[in-house]
């Protein structure tokens, strides 16, 4: 079998899917499917409208040459595909980490609901945006196969009409981690990490971390990261009083980052949303116990008093209260993180290449 992977990044620039195509572009090989990548990133000095029309007629002409069509988003690569697999009478297979349209409004400050909700605001939505919705929906109708990486995520698509039996979970995979077999933690550090958005509720997080400090004098926060928030987040550190017990940090590569939280008593994640956090089980497979709220796909891969704990989107008492709880236990922590890590198995790049394996198989017969 031959597929053709659109993808709208590759390294070296990172991200989900330059991390996802590098991983099937190395491996679908071995499992007899010739892999033929190509990323937008080679057009993407162009002017807007030569990008795409050239990006267009490099899918369309080895799409030829294909058995299926792998997009790995629903627009700047999805549409580009589903044009050519349609011309050149090959199926299309996208996968995608959420929905465009629902991200984009967010980032503009629309108040709307979470994913699974979308519909019900979609008429207060801008002409682009609802142009943009109606385009990935578009996509998402046409293809043989949606592959989403949570239930949560399949659901939300559900209720935006496109057919359960159309959607495949193919939850992410993680790639290599620091040992953190016998590591030294650090008593009372919490870290936690991310884009400096809205969306990840830092705030909440800041509050917490107020409302423990008094009866726990070792806690503190490091946040690694950058974003639009930054300057709001800083004033709300300086608010809560706690410019000592927390520091803004930069972002930094995976790797250090994943030391960093090795050395941690306990990530923390404060998100309003998340179909799919990969920094949440990197997080368990380093050995730190994690403190999360129950958003999104979270649920999925956090059983809470099990191998982690979450608590409501939003709700800085509940997180105050599970992150006390696991920094004046450590040996319970430990038994939450033991748990995390051998429940891993179902993340592992291995599962990801296989279940992707008949994903394209199934397309093409």
């Amino acid at each position: 079998m031959k597929v053709l992977v659109a993808t709208p990044l590759y390294p070296p620039q990172i991200g989900g899917p330059a991390t996802y195509a590098a991983r099937i572009e190395r491996e679908l090989p071995a499992k007899g499917i010739a892999v033929t990548m190509l990323p937008f990133s080679s057009v993407a000095m162009k002017t807007r409208i030569v990008r795409h029309a050239l990006y267009f007629l490099g899918i369309l002409r080895k799409a030829r040459g294909a058995d299926v069509v792998y997009a790995l988003d629903s627009t700047s690569v999805g549409i580009p595909a589903l044009i050519a697999a349609k011309l050149c009478y090959r199926p299309l297979v996208v996968r995608i980490g959420g929905i465009g349209s629902w991200e984009r409004a967010v980032e503009q400050s629309y108040k709307i609901g979470p994913p699974h909700e979308f519909a019900n605001y979609l008429q207060l939505l801008s002409t682009d945006l609802r142009q943009l919705y109606r385009l990935e929906r578009m996509v998402w109708r046409q293809a043989r196969t949606v592959v989403v990486p949570s239930e949560y995520l399949k659901q939300s698509l559900v209720l935006l009409g496109i057919p359960a039996e159309r959607i495949t979970v193919i939850y992410n995979g993680m790639e290599p981690v620091p040992d953190g077999t016998d590591r030294v933690r650090i008593p009372g550090l919490i870290v936690s990490a991310g884009r400096l958005a809205e969306i990840k509720r830092f705030d909440v997080l800041v509050e917490a971390v107020r409302l423990i400090a008094e009866d726990l004098p070792d806690a503190r926060l490091h946040i690694y990261g950058s974003g639009p928030t930054h300057d709001a987040l800083e004033a709300a550190i300086r608010q809560a009083g706690m410019e000592g017990r927390i520091e803004l940090r930069s972002a930094l590569p995976r790797m250090e980052l994943l030391e960093r939280i090795g050395e941690a008593s306990v990530f923390a994640l404060a998100s309003w949303h998340e179909t799919f956090s990969n920094l949440l089980i990197e997080s368990m497979a380093v050995g730190t116990p994690v403190v999360s709220t129950a958003a999104g796909g979270t649920p999925e891969v956090v059983n809470s008093g099990v191998n982690g704990l979450l608590v409501p989107p939003g709700d800085a008492a509940a997180l105050a209260a599970a992150l006390r709880k696991v920094l004046m236990d450590a040996a319970y922590g430990m038994r939450l993180a033991g748990a995390a890590r051998a429940s891993l198995s179902m993340f592992s790049g291995a599962r990801v290449v296989e279940r992707t394996c008949d994903v394209l198989a199934d397309a093409v017969s």
